[in-house]
């Protein structure tokens, strides 16, 4: 589901081992579909799954940790409100001038509570200059009163590492564990 509701293809042409293209779908189209279909073998586990899956991750290893953060409890998650993902974030006349761009987008966003994750890949973000653009960028969600939570490779691969971090936006979005 995450595969076909996201931005990305595997392709050995990328250095990032996966290149970014238009979803296929949406999740509620998925559901929709799936709320029709009739007869077949595994329909209910489809019709379950599909109720978890998240629109617009741009990555493999962003979707493992949508859904190590997001899942339930008994599917192995960490039952974390769903966020947004990788919706960019309009900014004023005023704020495109100051941070000399149109809009500030973050792997996830809950944007009741002003909390965003970013996952912090070993590939994508080493590197002095994507050390700089991604402070810059924290530090522009900031600026706008979104408080930021990074998630790296090592923290993901951590079963305790990822609980941690769960438990932090469960708190910060008012959640009980």
């Amino acid at each position: 589901g995450y595969g076909l509701c996201g931005r990305y293809v595997p392709s050995n042409a990328s250095l990032r081992g996966f290149a970014e293209v238009t979803p296929l779908t949406t999740a509620a189209k998925l559901a929709l579909f799936l709320s029709t279909a009739e007869g077949h073998r595994g329909l209910r586990k489809a019709r379950r799954a599909v109720r978890q899956v998240l629109d617009g991750a741009e990555s493999p290893r962003e979707c493992v940790a949508m859904m190590l953060l997001t899942l339930p409890y008994l599917m192995g998650g960490n039952a974390v409100s769903k966020p947004a993902l990788n919706v960019p974030i309009e900014l004023t006349p005023r704020q495109q001038v100051r941070f000399g761009r149109s809009s500030v987008r973050c792997d996830a966003i809950w944007r009741d509570v002003g909390l965003a994750l970013e996952y912090e890949s070993d590939a994508f973000h080493s590197g002095q200059r994507a050390f700089v653009r991604d402070s810059k960028r924290r530090n522009d969600l900031r600026l706008l009163g979104i408080d930021v939570v990074t998630m790296t490779n090592e923290e993901l691969k951590s079963r305790d590492s990822t609980a941690k971090i769960a438990d932090a936006i469960v708190a910060r979005c008012g959640q009980r564990r």
